[in-house]
C-alpha cells in the first residue's frame, strides 16, 4: 500500500518505520525542508523497544508523492487543517484519511476537505517520544483502535487492519469507535496537563500526593462528561485505569510536556479544554480542568526551557 504520513513527529516517525520494515510504499510529507534533508540523508532511526534505522522517502512537496492510498495526519492538532488543505493533489477517489491526533475534534476537521466515506477514526495507545528529526523513542507498546464515519464494515477498515498487524501495529477494529477516543481523552486529561506543569514524567504523579489528588478530580470530571454522553468507557474504572497507565509509563515523557519544554503550542484545548466544552452542553461546571486549561495556555505565553 502507498501510504504518506503528514508530519515526522515522534509517532510519526514510528509509524513510517514500522510500515516501511512491513514492506509497504513509505513517504513522509514535511512542512520543514530542513528535517526533510536530514531524513533523506539519515533515514529513521527508532530505539526503544523497537530498534530499527531504515531509509524512507521524505519530501516537503506533495507533487512528487502522486497519488496514495492512505494518508495518515500525524500532526498536531492546530496544523491539521493546514496540512488536510494541503495535499489536494495526493487524493483521488481511492484515498484513505486517517488521523493520529491526542484529543477530541479532528474528525469534525477532517470533513470539511474529505467525503465521509473516505475518513477513517485512529486512536492509537503507541507511545513514543521524539529525540531530534528523523528519531523516536518507542516508550510504549499499545493497541491501536480502527473505526470509520459510515460504519465498521467500511471495506478499508479490514484491509488497513491487516497491513498494521503485518507491520507490527497491533491493531483492532472498533464498532463503537467513540469508546477508544473518550477512553484514551480522558487518560490523557488526567497525566498530560499535570505532568506539563509540574514537570514531571507520568510515573511520578503517583507518588506526589498533590499530583495525584489533581489528577483523580480531573479524570473524575472528564469522566462525568463521558456518562453524560452516554459512551461507555473502554474500562470500569477511569481513575484506576489512568493509575495503571502511569506505572507502566512511569518513565515517559508526555507530548504535552514535550511541547512544553520545546517552547511549542500544547494541545490542550483539544484534550482538557474539549472536555470543558463538551460538559458545557450539558450544563456541567468542570472547574479542575478548566483551571488545568487555563494554566497550559498561560505557560504556552512564556518561554519556559527544559526541566528534566
Amino acid at each position: 500500500m502507498k501510504i504518506v504520513i503528514v508530519g515526522p513527529g515522534a509517532i510519526g516517525c514510528l509509524f513510517a518505520a514500522l510500515l516501511k520494515v512491513g514492506g509497504q510504499d513509505v513517504w513522509l510529507l514535511d512542512k520543514d525542508k530542513t528535517r526533510v534533508t536530514y531524513i533523506k540523508k539519515n533515514g529513521l532511526r527508532i530505539d526503544g523497544l523497537t530498534n530499527v534505522k531504515i531509509k524512507v522517502n521524505a519530501t516537503s512537496d506533495y507533487r512528487r508523492i502522486g497519488k496514495v492510498e492512505l494518508v495518515i495526519f500525524s500532526v498536531k492538532f492546530y496544523d491539521l487543517e493546514k496540512a488536510a488543505r494541503s495535499i489536494k493533489s495526493l487524493v483521488h477517489k481511492d484515498t484513505f484519511f486517517m488521523g493520529l491526533q491526542n484529543g477530541l475534534g479532528n474528525i469534525e476537521i477532517l470533513r470539511r476537505f474529505f467525503k465521509k466515506e473516505r475518513i477513517l477514526i485512529a486512536v492509537t495507545n503507541q507511545g513514543s517520544i521524539s529525540k531530534g528529526a528523523g528519531r523516536s523513542l518507542h516508550a510504549g507498546r499499545g493497541m491501536t483502535y480502527l473505526g470509520a464515519l459510515s460504519g465498521c464494515e467500511h471495506l478499508g477498515l479490514k484491509k488497513i487492519e491487516k497491513i498494521f498487524n503485518k507491520c507490527g501495529i497491533k491493531t483492532e477494529i472498533k464498532e463503537k469507535i467513540e469508546s477508544a477516543i473518550w477512553g484514551k481523552l480522558i487518560i490523557n486529561a488526567g497525566i498530560n496537563a499535570i505532568t506539563a506543569i509540574g514537570r514531571i514524567k507520568n510515573g511520578e504523579i503517583l507518588k506526589i500526593k498533590e499530583a495525584r489528588k489533581l489528577m483523580t478530580l480531573l479524570v473524575g470530571e472528564a469522566a462525568c462528561v463521558a456518562r453524560k454522553l452516554k459512551i461507555k468507557l473502554p474500562y470500569p474504572d477511569a481513575v484506576k485505569e489512568t493509575e495503571s497507565i502511569c506505572r507502566r509509563t512511569a518513565y515517559n515523557i508526555s507530548s504535552m510536556l514535550q511541547d512544553i519544554q520545546k517552547e511549542r503550542k500544547t494541545e490542550i484545548d483539544f484534550i482538557n479544554g474539549a472536555i470543558v466544552r463538551e460538559g458545557r452542553k450539558k450544563g456541567l461546571f468542570l472547574p479542575f480542568n478548566e483551571a488545568v486549561t487555563h494554566l497550559i495556555k498561560t505557560m504556552e505565553k512564556k518561554k519556559i526551557r527544559n526541566f528534566l
